[in-house]
């Protein structure tokens, strides 16, 4: 059975690689983006099972990420309970804010 796909979205490099290695502890398969358009490009090309952002990314709101067409997601203002947050979206489709 392949893993699912999460797609994490920060600017700041330290917390894009906390948030990345959470999610790859937690059974998923990762892809680390640190820019608005470079992860709508990639959600357009290569849907992820599920979104991390954080809301802040530049002079973007991460949340505008999701009307790309994004599946389940997690927005974050820090790295709290990352692997909770994705297993609860993933395994009901909800949408969680920490």
């Amino acid at each position: 059975m392949s893993r699912r796909r999460v797609l994490v979205v920060d600017d700041d490099p330290d917390v894009l690689e906390t948030v990345a290695w959470a999610v790859d502890h937690g059974g998923y398969d990762v892809v680390s983006i640190d820019r608005f358009d470079r992860a709508k490009q990639f959600i357009r090309t290569t849907p992820p099972d599920a979104l991390v952002t954080d809301v802040r990314l530049g002079a973007f709101n991460g949340l505008l990420i999701a009307y790309v067409g994004v599946p389940p997601f997690v927005v974050t203002l820090g790295t709290l309970s990352i692997a909770r947050s994705l297993a609860m979206v993933l395994s009901d489709n909800r949408m969680v804010y920490e």
